[in-house]
């Protein structure tokens, strides 16, 4: 079983994605706040990593940014109700990118397709 480690500061994306996860046959251990989530990577081992773009602490780029120059080669995919932060996202190369939506399968295809891909 694949775990996923997902970072999204609002509580009910965290849960709708946490339970999308969950049902798509991952284990997901979930984090409100991306300085605790990127610190415990070495304990958890994480197969990928989910993260939100916009959060208050640290911001999904900082947050990719600390996860790249640490641990090289750790699946990332963004997640973002903004549009507008998904081509921002790409050109940082991360591995997959989520717009938010109502169809949260979208997310589980997502996490499927890279993690086949690595």
């Amino acid at each position: 079983m694949n775990s996923i480690l997902l970072i999204d500061d609002n509580p009910i994306d965290l849960e709708l994605m946490t339970n999308t996860l969950i049902a798509s046959g991952y284990r997901v251990i979930a984090f409100t706040n991306s300085s605790e989530a990127v610190r415990d990577i070495p304990a958890i081992q994480p197969d990928l990593v989910v993260t939100d773009v916009l959060m208050p602490d640290q911001d999904g780029f900082e947050t990719l940014m600390s996860i790249q120059s640490k641990y090289v080669g750790l699946p990332i995919v963004m997640v973002t109700s903004a549009p507008e932060y998904l081509h921002m996202a790409k050109q940082f190369n991360v591995d997959g990118v989520w717009a938010k939506s109502s169809n949260y399968a979208g997310l589980s295809e997502e996490v499927a397709r890279v993690l086949r891909e690595r």
